[in-house]
């Protein structure tokens, strides 16, 4: 028998006795007789209580059998039997009634006990096999309880930690700056709130480890509201702080590259339509600070053409990236963005997609500006397909657009070859420079007479090209006049600007457009042969009075040779038109000083080593410039040898005796004596006596002997014999 069964008879037999007492009280009869009969009641009373079955019929029926036994024992039955038995069943149903209510309360209260140690234990199970640590704490301060994970955490076990204070068991510092974290327990005790442990709180274990943790305290009250402890619960965010370290670093090490990589940086919702992120950088970039940029939209970012393609392309991007999105794709496409300041750049937008924590797809997107790469793409195809010098397209794109027009709607086709006159004079004579200036000019002049829609080209040299669609030779003969009205009003530092023009029309879709070109060059050549001889003439006559003007005294020399030439050729024999040539070579034999330096022909002092060089090579550039020019070309060769002499030992090719020419022998001696005769600044003029015996002297070494004795017998007058060599 269990000890609540006992309990339950001791109050069962109390009760059964305090009505039997009752009883005897009523009866006024205390003899042993009424306690035997009374005890004698008791154990029938408490087995019909025991069981429980003490209903109103029992109840009755052992009522009846009390005044039976009553009855026997006394031998009668009186008004005290009858009011017995009724006190007997009302004590009865008395003890029924408290017995049901304390039977009950028994058993709620059983219940509740139960219920409490079922929760107790759960609650201890969850205490000890949760992962935070949980702490206990007393009014006082002093540690009550440790679970499993506080033990572990702070290296205390419970017969050491237990009525500890808790300030010794639960060491705080702050991680940074090491000093000791306020009490969170006496704060809780002296406010009644709960509170969260402060940042970068790190736990001292006994051991000395230190741990990074985190969460809360709260106050531990009764049904009326007081305090009666705190409840501590933390854990050990140590790997998290870590790795939360690491994730900053990282994000900072990100956000700086962001924020100070020359690109732009920027995320963009797809789904929402609207930028998420734009990097600090995009001010630099378009001059708008990164809110203001993340607040555009995406058509608003880009021109209205830029835009219409992006559009194109990212649905087109994001239609792949959906059917594959393990695997994206780098997207890169360009456009132009417009700037604060309302220019345009162009950039290289490279772009990748993404779904974010939301499901919404994202554009990841670098943003570069490409403006000085465009003008350098720009240039570079400028340069590919146009002329540097004069600006006009080249016979790439000659070539390439002869292709692209030949075609019948473009019938009649026409093409126009031109040629600058005089440019190799001009260049051989004044410089490429002055040639390229010559040709710039051309350019625009060929260029202002055209149409807009008319190719013209330079193929190089000194040769154009123009390429006339939808027209006949009657449109063709106009576009040519007013070329060439307008050439006659331009020219470069007084050289006239002259263009040899000769055209081909394919008029059927059958001809060859090559053949059509080759029409076009011959007859610009039959052309160029008539034209270009005044051209040349008044070149070389430019060429002259243009040495002229850098030293006077070369213009006197000219003039003095040439006379000079022209009557030793008389008296040599030679034919008039021999004669009249040598004259004319006699005039131009320094044409070649044209590329000296003015400041060395009229230089007063001695020349120096690397001056004299230069003026050396005067006969080279004399017939360089006269060699272009048919007419000339022959005496180019007697200017090439005039300083060669007798003895070979001259310049520039060092000829011997007669291997140079006869002219170029006599213009040594005109050129010779008056260099002697006349005054010069650094060496005075010798007398006529003085010259003729220089050159008897130098006949046969410097001078052709022959033509020294004709020039001083019959050109001077003087008796050769006299004049003895030194």
């Amino acid at each position: 028998m269990n000890i609540k069964k006992i309990y339950k008879i001791t109050i069962l037999t109390a009760t059964s006795f305090f009505v039997c007492l009752i009883s005897m009280l009523i009866h006024n009869n205390s003899n042993l007789e009424s306690v035997y009969t009374s005890l004698f009641y008791i154990p029938i009373l408490m087995t019909g209580l025991w069981y429980y079955r003490f209903t109103i019929p029992l109840a009755t029926a052992f009522t009846a059998y009390c005044f039976f036994l009553d009855f026997t024992d006394l031998g009668r039955l009186s008004i005290n039997h009858i009011y017995h038995g009724f006190i007997l069943i009302f004590g009865a149903l008395v003890v029924y009634y408290l017995s049901k209510k304390l039977s009950r309360a028994n058993q709620e209260l059983e219940t509740s006990r139960s219920i409490l140690a079922i929760e107790k234990e759960r609650l201890k199970i969850m205490l000890l096999s949760i992962g935070d640590g949980v702490i206990s704490i007393d009014r006082k301060g002093n540690v009550t309880f440790l679970n499993e994970a506080a033990k572990r955490l702070s290296g205390w076990l419970d017969e050491c930690a237990i009525d500890r204070p808790f300030t010794e068991v639960f060491k705080i510092i702050n991680e940074y700056t090491r000093e000791k974290s306020e009490d969170p327990i006496k704060k809780v005790l002296e406010t009644g709130q709960v509170i969260e442990l402060a940042n970068h709180t790190a736990l001292i274990a006994k051991d000395g480890t230190e741990r990074s943790i985190a969460d809360s305290a709260a106050p531990i009250r009764d049904e009326n509201g007081t305090i009666h402890g705190v409840i501590l619960v933390f854990r050990d965010v140590t790997e998290r702080k870590k790795a939360e370290d690491v994730l900053r670093e990282s994000e900072e090490k990100y956000r700086l590259i962001a924020e100070n990589v020359s690109d732009v940086i920027s995320v963009f919702n797809v789904t929402k339509n609207k930028f998420t992120y734009v990097s600090p950088s995009v001010l630099n970039v378009r001059g708008f600070t990164a809110e203001e940029a993340m607040n555009e939209s995406l058509e608003e970012s880009l021109t209205p053409e830029a835009f219409v393609v992006a559009r194109n392309v990212v649905a087109r991007n994001v239609k792949e990236f959906m059917e594959n999105p393990k695997e994206p794709k780098n997207y890169i496409s360009e456009g132009q963005q417009s700037c604060k300041n309302g220019d345009l750049i162009w950039v290289e937008i490279s772009r990748k997609y993404r779904y974010n924590s939301e499901g919404d797809i994202e554009s990841v997107g670098i943003i570069r500006n490409i403006e000085e790469r465009k003008k350098a793409e720009k240039q570079v195809f400028y340069i590919s397909y146009h002329d540097q010098l004069t600006g006009l397209y080249n016979r790439r794109f000659y070539e390439e657009e002869l292709k692209r027009l030949d075609t019948k709607k473009n019938l009649p086709l026409t093409i126009v070859m031109g040629d600058a006159n005089g440019l190799k004079l001009i260049n051989d004579s004044f410089g490429h420079a002055m040639g390229d200036e010559l040709l710039r000019k051309a350019a625009e002049v060929i260029k202002s007479g055209c149409r807009a829609d008319d190719v013209i080209a330079r193929l190089g040299g000194d040769e154009f090209v123009i390429i006339l669609p939808k027209t006949d030779a009657f449109g063709t003969e106009q576009i040519i006049k007013r070329i060439k009205d307008l050439s006659l009003k331009e020219n470069v530092r007084n050289i006239d600007i002259s263009i040899s023009f000769g055209y081909a029309t394919k008029i059927n879709e059958e001809e060859n457009i090559q053949d059509t070109f080759k029409y076009a060059e011959d007859f610009m050549y039959r052309h160029k042969h008539s034209e270009s001889l005044g051209t040349r003439r008044k070149t070389i006559d430019l060429v002259m009075n243009t040495l002229y003007k850098k030293s006077s005294r070369e213009q006197l020399h000219s003039i003095k040779v040439s006379e000079l030439c022209e009557a030793i050729a008389a008296k040599m024999g030679f034919s008039e038109s021999d004669v009249s040539q040598i004259k004319i070579a006699g005039l131009m034999h320094d044409i070649g000083k044209i590329e000296i330096d003015e400041k060395i022909l009229n230089k007063p002092e001695k020349l120096s080593k690397d001056e004299w060089d230069r003026v050396q090579r005067h006969p080279e550039i004399g017939y360089r410039i006269l060699s272009s020019v048919n007419e000339f070309s022959v005496m180019a060769e007697d200017i090439f040898e005039h300083h060669e002499r007798w003895d070979g030992k001259g310049y520039p090719r060092g000829l011997k005796g007669e291997e140079s020419s006869l002219s170029a022998r006599i213009i040594a001696v005109a050129d010779a004596y008056d260099a002697m005769t006349t005054n010069r600044t650094h060496e005075k003029a010798l007398s006529e006596e003085e010259a003729i015996i220089e050159i008897r002297r130098c006949s046969g070494t410097q001078f052709d002997p022959e033509v020294a004795k004709v020039f001083v017998e019959k050109v001077l007058g003087q008796k050769w014999e006299q004049f003895n060599k030194v």
